[in-house]
């Protein structure tokens, strides 16, 4: 099907419009995981990182990208964690 999947106009007419003034709350599912996966993940990433460096004595260039993944991955759930509280 080319141009992926649209509703009918019919339906688009049916759906109710914005609700500026009054909005929808969403569950706080994003804090909670972020409070849940976010020690996980820094502590598995400690670990890879002190064995890269004091055991191997070998660090490479995928301990900087897992560094950078790491540093986007707290900026992003704390950001989205913000907006939640």
């Amino acid at each position: 099907m080319p141009g992926g999947l649209h509703a009918p106009i019919e339906q688009w007419l049916a759906w109710p419009g914005p609700n500026y003034i009054n909005p929808p709350t969403k569950p706080k599912y994003v804090l909670i995981v972020a409070c849940i996966l976010g020690p996980i993940c820094l502590s598995t990433f400690l670990a890879r990182l002190w064995v890269r460096l004091r055991i191997q004595k070998n660090p490479g260039w995928d301990d900087f990208l897992m560094l950078l993944a790491w540093l986007s991955k707290f900026t992003t759930s704390t950001d989205m964690s913000g907006m939640f509280l």
